[in-house]
């Protein structure tokens, strides 16, 4: 007996369960209440009662009549951790936005401009993201692609063309940082492992190496310099192939991890220890491989990726939407000092308990961290935010494998064991373990006057804690994506990250932010957004 197909519910249905228009309906569940003002009370009927009616959008109806498919397509490099957080990066904005992500495969240079461009011109993908793809990208096939109006963004790839903006990552100051810690110790005989030298990273790297060498008036031999290709395995053989050449060597910075691996393997078969014989330093702490599980712990720069991918999401989303965007950002990275490079950890056993957050962000870095029993407030791509009970305080914990993202949501309860480091300038748990002790409801936000929130935070009070505050756009920022300046009233002002919000403010719009107080050292206020609307 064939069976009856369930009538699909259209946007007419929504309309009419929601009391609203059809066109205010069409605002709201096609995205675009950013360029048409929707009352945040009017939004929520439209999308409880799509909800309610499982209201699929037509997508072909809907690339029909827009000449858009709502899909962007994404070519990057070798499949890889870096490479899984930049997408989910890409994926976690663009799918809050109504939009899908279609990885496009490669089989060779060419390929960067035929799929791509098959894809365009059949109406199969609005535009295209290039993440770490430098092998791909030859500069003709990159110019057809261009010149057949596609938008085009990358990630983390040397592009200089005046219609490609991008967004990078700060290897240098990365390298530069971790290899003059190097330095500090004392040590003279640093040698170095790199990544394949076609990576702007890899020649970001060499020239930080060479930098932080002549500052400390150390000469450069390129001796102590080889060329690998990222995985453990060359690590291994470069490390055993820098041992053979009779030079003495007291550390090795590798370009990442698991080349890092790989060298210490190579280290300990040649009877040496490290860091008593040999130091140690890698790049990236990928959380497939726990840079705080080595033994001993990897001395690391902490690499954003999941944010890039955020980001460069973000700069195609302006692209397509007629806005103009940032054309070139940088994102900072964080050393993160641990045992392999000669420092000594805290011991696990004397971790602390503190009060509440406020008590743990007084802790100086590194100290181990117990927090038993806290409220998860907010929850980003990259870390949680829990709060104490009275919400005076609160704190970011940085995700690692130990629990999914999806598994928490805002009101759960959950016990965090970490330790205390700074990443992009703000005070937070890392290397964390974290189990959910039960759930409860989500945290209600702190409603703030700018003035106050300035007078509370600057000082350094109430930072992670769920707040909302009002105020008007003044300005963006030059050198970083996705980011204002409210001001109220009384001239106090707030820098604001829109990190989960799909509405993109204009200067002059009046907007009420509902985000995370975070530290800054000027004394003004941060608001990691979770929401931010038109008022």
């Amino acid at each position: 007996m064939p069976t009856t197909r369930k009538k699909r519910a259209t946007l007419s249905d929504v309309a009419n369960k929601a009391g609203v228009a059809i066109s205010t309906a069409s605002v709201v569940l096609n995205y675009k209440d950013n360029v048409v003002p929707v009352a945040e009370k009017t939004k929520a009927k439209v999308l409880a009662a799509a909800r309610q009616l499982d209201y699929v959008p037509n997508a072909a109806a809907r690339a029909l009549n827009t000449r858009r498919s709502n899909i962007v397509g994404v070519m990057g490099g070798a499949a890889s951790y870096a490479e899984a957080e930049r997408t989910r990066g890409i994926r976690n904005f663009l799918e809050a936005r109504g939009y899908s992500i279609r990885v496009l495969p490669h089989s060779g240079p060419g390929a960067i401009a035929a799929e791509p461009l098959q894809a365009y011109r059949s109406q199969m993908i609005d535009g295209l993201i290039l993440v770490g793809g430098h092998r791909l990208l030859p500069s003709d096939k990159l110019k057809r692609v261009i010149q057949e109006g596609m938008p085009v963004v990358t990630a983390d790839v040397d592009v200089q063309h005046p219609r490609v903006p991008c967004v990078n990552i700060a290897s240098y100051d990365g390298y530069s940082a971790v290899i003059r810690h190097l330095i500090s110790h004392g040590y003279e005989h640093i040698a170095l492992i790199t990544g394949g030298m076609l990576a702007r990273p890899t020649r970001e790297c060499l020239r930080a190496y060479k930098d932080a060498l002549s500052a400390a008036g150390i000469d450069y031999d390129d001796r102590y310099v080889i060329e690998g290709d990222w995985h453990a395995s060359s690590g291994y053989y470069s490390m055993k192939e820098l041992l053979s050449r009779g030079i003495p060597i007291r550390a090795v910075q590798a370009g990442n991890d698991m080349m890092a691996s790989g060298a210490i393997r190579a280290i300990e078969e040649h009877g040496l220890r490290v860091p008593v014989d040999i130091a140690v330093a890698g790049y990236d702490d990928d959380v497939p491989l726990p840079s705080n599980c080595f033994c001993p712990a990897l001395t690391t720069v902490a690499q954003p990726f999941f944010r890039l991918g955020n980001e460069v999401a973000a700069l195609l989303h302006d692209m397509l939407n007629g806005r103009q965007p940032i054309w070139n950002s940088l994102i900072p990275v964080d050393l993160v000092v641990r045992e392999s490079c000669g420092c000594n950890l805290p011991d696990l056993s004397t971790r602390h308990h503190p009060d509440n957050c406020a008590q743990a962000r007084s802790l100086p870095h590194n100290v181990p961290v117990e927090l038993k029993d806290y409220v998860v407030s907010a929850v980003f791509g990259h870390a949680f935010y829990v709060q104490d009970p009275e919400a005076s305080s609160g704190i970011g914990v940085m995700w690692n494998d130990t629990l999914s993202r999806t598994d928490l949501t805002p009101g759960d309860i959950v016990s965090v064991a970490g330790r205390m480091l700074t990443t992009q300038g703000e005070t937070m748990l890392g290397d964390a373990f974290v189990a959910k002790t039960g759930s409860g409801e989500a945290p209600a936000a702190i409603d703030m006057d700018l003035a106050h929130l300035r007078a509370r935070v600057g000082l350094g009070g109430m930072l992670g804690v769920l707040m909302t505050t009002k105020g008007t756009v003044t300005t963006f920022s030059s050198d970083r994506t996705r980011c204002v300046t409210i001001e109220g009233t009384d001239g106090a002002r707030a820098n604001v990250l829109l990190m989960e919000t799909d509405y993109y403010p204009e200067i002059g719009d009046r907007v009420a932010v509902t985000g995370i107080t975070a530290d800054h050292p000027n004394g003004v206020p941060w608001l990691l957004a979770l929401r931010v609307s038109c008022i």
